[in-house]
């Protein structure tokens, strides 16, 4: 009897041992040694990513879904899905030739008919904001608006590996535009629980979600990626913690951190704490990519006010020392602007990035609206904004004595203050699209909506209005540089920084890149010893 008790306890403790055994086993899956953490801030519930025009949670359909074409490491656009891309003479016809070797993360095969499903359903959502932005297709705005059905839109499905797209008018900028993560192909309606669902998607980018946590996802290589030789067999954890100084706090420690909010470390992370930046680049942690955006001054037109005043705009414009506060910021994040649009696009300096003191004190001696009148700046809420408008603050005090009152606002509240003229200068961000220079130049026209300002002037009204029916880029581009030159004479806004795309990455994780919009790309990021 003692020798069956001993013979059963024997095998109990063995299979306990072998339990155990596993338990580490699944417990060391996901260990510190064997992935490298990203954290992405926000954590949206969704993979369609269409309802609010944001960047950062775009940073899971680059890595999770691609798209006909894309934009590389370079910030070139490129073929994607497509291999191939074919235009018309007339510039109005794009017939995209399919991959031979593209398949969803399932294994079935990616067709052109998939491809039109996708934009069928892309347009068909009254929430998606992004949707407008392809009014450039023939039939497009209509079917949005409920006029007619799909097969009024001008995507035509020539086989299963052709698919072609022809638009209302020549558009330069439409590869551009569907290079946007937001055209990546998924089963567009079909993403909302994507953290329960996540073994049913249809993968078509880089990586799978191939676990969720409650600390967060875990993503590896698409194994039926086109490109799976040279996507990186690294396991990333990407994490959703929304507060700079918490996620910055755990990217510096040297060892792991177990809170009720967190576990383990951070390795890459954007959006750092602006008064930090300026420290982490001199210890080398900051990388640095070509940005989409750039900040401007605009002043109140109203000829009542001082930034109506023509004197007073010429001293801002005199007084700005770009180089100095960029270096105090961070040069990696703010590159000083010499002109309205961003630099790669023109290299004449239109505008100087060190200030003349002088110059900028005569002007304001000539402003004839009362004698020393309160100089109202505005802004949007945020840490960088603050830090660039009290700076100007600085440079107005060297030359002026009048009383210079700073006010923030909520980007709601913005607006009402610019559209009840409770202003006189107001910092404004302006987002590229797809690095058009007529984007900005457009939103002057007195009927576009992004006139921020309710800037009128005939001139430029007939200007911009015929480059978009000039079918010439060389003479569209003349149209630009006419319009540029009534604004800088004008000086009814000022441009001041070209805004960067700055990242932070530990010692030891190299090839992380980011796109001009923001987005961060992972499918080349190795952990080095």
């Amino acid at each position: 009897m003692k020798k069956i008790i001993f013979t059963v306890l024997c095998i109990i403790i063995i299979l306990a041992g072998i339990s155990i055994e596993k338990d580490k086993l699944n417990s060391a899956k996901y260990s510190k040694a064997n992935y490298i953490t990203y954290n992405m801030n926000v954590n949206p519930e969704d993979l369609q990513l269409t309802r609010e025009n944001t960047v950062r949670d775009k940073d899971l359909l680059i890595t999770l879904f691609e798209g006909l074409v894309k934009e590389d490491n370079n910030g070139e656009i490129v073929p994607a899905l497509a291999k191939e891309i074919i235009t018309s003479e007339d510039g109005l016809e794009y017939t995209f030739i399919l991959r031979e070797d593209i398949y969803y993360s399932t294994g079935e095969k990616i067709t052109a008919e998939a491809i039109k499903s996708f934009f069928k359903g892309f347009l068909s959502d009254r929430n998606n904001v992004y949707a407008s932005s392809l009014d450039c297709i023939y039939g497009a705005k209509q079917f949005r608006e409920g006029i007619g059905d799909f097969s009024n839109v001008a995507i035509n499905v020539k086989d299963d590996s052709t698919i072609a797209i022809r638009l209302n008018y020549k558009n330069p900028y439409f590869i551009n535009i569907i290079a946007n993560p937001v055209f990546n192909l998924r089963d567009y309606g079909t993403l909302d629980r994507y953290k329960e669902n996540f073994t049913s998607i249809r993968y078509t980018g880089p990586f799978v979600i191939k676990d969720v946590k409650n600390d967060g996802i875990y993503i590896e290589k698409n194994q039926k990626h086109y490109e799976r030789t040279k996507i990186t067999d690294e396991t990333i954890r990407i994490t959703f913690l929304n507060s700079e100084e918490n996620t910055l706090a755990i990217f510096e420690k040297s060892t792991d951190t177990n809170t009720d909010y967190f576990s383990g470390s951070i390795d890459i992370m954007m959006d750092a704490p602006i008064n930090e930046l300026l420290r982490l680049s001199q210890n080398s942690m900051v990388k640095s990519f070509n940005g989409s955006a750039v900040y401007y001054l605009s002043f109140n037109p109203d000829k009542e006010t001082v930034g109506g005043d023509v004197n007073f705009r010429i001293a801002i414009n005199s007084l700005l020392s770009k180089e100095y506060y960029s270096q105090l910021i961070c040069k990696e994040l703010l590159t000083p602007a010499t002109s309205y649009v961003m630099e790669t696009d023109k290299t004449e300096q239109v505008f100087s990035v060190f200030g003349d003191t002088e110059k900028a004190k005569e002007f304001f001696s000539k402003v004839n609206i009362n004698e020393n009148p309160e100089i109202r700046v505005i802004f949007e809420k945020n840490n960088l904004n603050r830090r660039i408008v009290e700076d100007l603050s600085i440079d107005i005090k060297e030359c002026t004595d009048s009383e210079i009152v700073l006010k923030e606002y909520s980007k709601e509240e913005l607006k009402n203050a610019v559209d009840k003229g409770d202003y006189d200068i107001v910092l404004q961000r302006f987002d590229f699209s797809y690095r058009n220079p007529g984007e900005y130049f457009e939103s002057f026209n007195k009927i576009s909506n992004n006139n921020f300002i309710s800037y009128e002037n005939e001139e430029y009204y007939n200007l911009i209005n015929s480059a978009k029916y000039e079918m010439n880029d060389e003479k569209r581009k003349i149209i630009y540089e006419e319009c540029e030159k009534i604004l800088r004479n004008q000086l009814i806004s000022i441009p001041i920084y070209n805004i960067n795309n700055v990242i932070c990455v530990k010692e030891g994780i190299n090839q992380v890149y980011v796109t001009t919009t923001g987005n961060i790309r992972l499918e080349k990021v190795k952990e080095v010893p």
